[in-house]
């Protein structure tokens, strides 16, 4: 089965018939199109093996599709997807994909484009160099790079989802909408119109 047979008929198909047809792909359109099937899987499972079917077919992907497809597809999938990936990733884009894949990777990554070393220069005190001021010591000028260093190295990433976002709970199978967030937890009116309770950001994903 071509790639334009399958996208063009898989809004048509029952959730059974769009994994079982992965299998038929003999062929694999724009990297854009890819993503966009992958994310309206709601099985991990099926999610993953289309897009390494994809990417041994040659396909790769934007940092910015990496990033939507968190949580849609395993953390094995995401390490093959950061690894080859179309392009370079900004800073916030790599905090934002801490969690979802392996320490090593996200090393090698944050190693690549996190250049908080950099920031810390930008941050630097001028030094008066005028004689009647003492000069601040070496000891006192190594606390205060730590300070910075610690300060830049907790910073938060950016939430995953906003409010008003529809979403849906994964072990539930329930839709909703984004209320509040309050820290960690996001408030969801369930679609049932009765419930609304809170969840950690990994028991949602985008619901379409």
């Amino acid at each position: 089965m071509t790639w334009e047979d399958f996208y063009d008929k898989f809004y048509e198909w029952a959730d059974s018939t769009q994994v079982s047809r992965i299998s038929q792909l003999t062929s694999f359109g724009c990297h854009e199109q890819v993503a966009e099937i992958i994310q309206m899987y709601s099985d991990e499972k099926a999610a993953s093996r289309l897009a390494k079917k994809a990417m041994a077919a040659g396909v790769r992907f934007t940092p910015d599709e990496i990033v939507e497809m968190q949580g849609f597809v395993s953390k094995e999938c995401m390490n093959q997807m950061v690894t080859s990936a179309l392009g370079d990733f900004t800073q916030e884009q790599v905090e934002e994909l801490v969690f979802s894949m392996d320490d090593d990777i996200y090393a090698d990554l944050e190693k690549r484009y996190c250049h908080y070393g950099e920031e810390d220069e930008e941050f630097e005190e001028p030094v008066d160099e005028s004689p009647r001021q003492k000069k601040p010591g070496k000891l006192f000028g190594l606390f205060a790079f730590a300070g910075m260093a610690s300060e830049l190295g907790s910073k938060k990433s950016t939430p995953r989802f906003r409010i008003g976002d529809h979403v849906r709970v994964r072990w539930r199978g329930q839709e909703g909408t984004i209320i509040d967030i309050n820290g960690g937890l996001y408030m969801v009116s369930l679609d049932d119109g009765r419930t609304v309770d809170s969840f950690p950001e990994s028991d949602l994903e985008k619901a379409w």
